[in-house]
């Protein structure tokens, strides 16, 4: 009897362990059926993608903020080609030419457009590029996640880079949009910037039941972004920021500007007036235009030679670090090239490398100039009085120093005196940047036309 009942046993064990085996076997062959299940779709949806790709007639045209906290948008034009290539040009700088590259269609989170090979989108994700932002580049993405498409068959994206950041859409692009789209969405991008004979000085006009409001504008063309901080013509603290990209006569801002409790997405280019123009969402105006004078002018003139609050009695302008800052206009670039040039013409090649203005009292100072002669630097001194006058630094020609000094020389440092002395003064801003060095920065402003910015360093004699 026991001998039956350890045989029952061992058949009863037997089966257990059967049962396993037929189990597992069955748990591999689900196993097997969801991943030809999961194979089988991520091949459709890289179909699906590829597919969606391949059917626009006219290719496809993205606008690419590849961080809206810190930079603005970019356009970009894309055909995609059967075999593997992509045909693209941009607005990203002023090459244009297109562009033909590879692209693939992989799988990883999701699927995945990758553009393989180099193209103008690879501008956005190169670290050392522009030379400006060397080290960090525009921090934009060669890698898109596929999310599908919208009610208008455009083809909705994520960057693999910023997968948090909102859906990136590649819009149908038509043939008028190869045409001109990038050359006109250019010459709104100029606009913006202004031209030399433009005043420096731009402002945010809010227009709201008859009565006008004015915000400060500052806008980093490198950077294609804007900053609206500061105190408006109201006394209101206002700290706002955001991108803009380029598009035939027209602004496209991501974020969107809040302001007097409306919001603007776009801004809309009059010829007429010379301005941008958006309609918020209550009938509220806002404008961009240039100024005369600054919106709201900041008391950063009175710390010039008040050395016990702070302040500094010497501003030093130097070509080789300050030359392509935000703060230095193109009218001052065109007087301070001339005055160079001249001075290298008439002075046997010797070449003008830097400039300070020296507050050596309450009442006078002087303009130092230092050029090289040969491996030697050498100093020029322009005697000044200076007083304040209407929140302005008046600053008043009181003649050269004798030592080392010409008529030739006074005649070719000419441009950078006359807006030095400028007749109406220089308005003086502090700004928040630094540039190589620690030092402050200090801008000074011709009044006159208002088109003449020059930074400096700030220090103590």
């Amino acid at each position: 009897m026991m001998k039956t009942n350890k045989l029952q046993v061992k058949l009863w064990y037997a089966l257990i362990i059967w049962g396993i085996i037929i189990s597992c076997n069955d748990d591999n062959g689900a196993d097997n059926l969801f991943e030809d299940n999961t194979t089988e779709r991520i091949s459709n949806a890289q179909n699906e993608l590829r597919t969606t790709l391949l059917s626009a007639e006219n290719g496809w045209k993205m606008v690419y903020f590849p961080t809206d906290d810190e930079f603005g948008g970019f356009t970009i034009l894309m055909k995609f080609n059967t075999d593997g290539t992509v045909d693209m040009t941009s607005d990203i700088d002023e090459n244009t030419d297109m562009v033909t590259s590879s692209y693939d269609i992989d799988y990883g989170a999701t699927v995945k457009l990758n553009f393989a090979t180099k193209n103008h989108l690879h501008k956005l994700v190169d670290s050392y590029y522009p030379e400006a932002l060397r080290g960090t580049g525009y921090k934009g993405s060669g890698e898109f996640l596929f999310y599908g498409t919208d009610e208008e068959s455009n083809v909705v994206f994520r960057s693999v880079r910023d997968k948090e950041h909102e859906n990136i859409t590649f819009h149908r692009a038509d043939a008028a949009d190869w045409e001109s789209a990038i050359e006109n969405g250019r010459d709104t991008g100029v606009r913006l910037e202004g031209i030399p004979s433009d005043p420096v000085f731009r402002g945010v006009v809010i227009t709201a039941n008859g009565e006008e409001t004015l915000y400060p504008f500052s806008y980093d063309q490198l950077r294609r972004y804007v900053s609206i901080s500061g105190t408006s013509s109201e006394g209101k603290i206002t700290d706002k920021s955001f991108g803009v990209a380029f598009a035939p006569d027209k602004l496209l801002l991501s974020p969107s500007l809040e302001l007097e409790e409306d919001t603007f997405s776009e801004f809309e280019w009059k010829e007429a007036e010379e301005k941008f123009v958006s309609q918020g969402n209550t009938g509220i105006t806002a404008e961009i235009k240039f100024l005369d004078r600054p919106v709201f002018i900041t008391d950063d003139y009175l710390l010039i030679y008040d050395m016990a609050r702070g302040g500094h009695d010497r501003f030093s302008y130097r070509d080789d670090t300050l030359a392509e800052t935000p703060y230095t206009s193109e009218a001052y670039k065109e007087l301070f090239n001339e005055a160079r040039d001249n001075f290298a013409a008439t002075q046997g090649g010797r070449e003008i490398y830097r400039f300070e203005i020296l507050f050596d009292s309450e009442t006078e100072g002087r303009v130092r100039y230092l050029y090289y002669s040969g491996s030697s630097s050498f100093s020029l001194y322009h005697n000044f009085t200076w007083e304040v006058v209407d929140q302005k630094i008046l600053i008043s020609d009181n003649g050269w120093d004798d030592l080392n000094f010409n008529p030739g020389r006074e005649t070719a440092l000419a441009p950078i005196d006359q807006m030095i002395f400028n007749s109406e003064g220089l308005f003086v801003e502090q700004v928040p940047e630094t540039f190589t060095y620690s030092n402050q920065v200090y801008t000074f402003i011709a009044a006159d036309g208002a088109t003449v910015r020059f930074p400096t360093y700030a220090a103590v004699q």
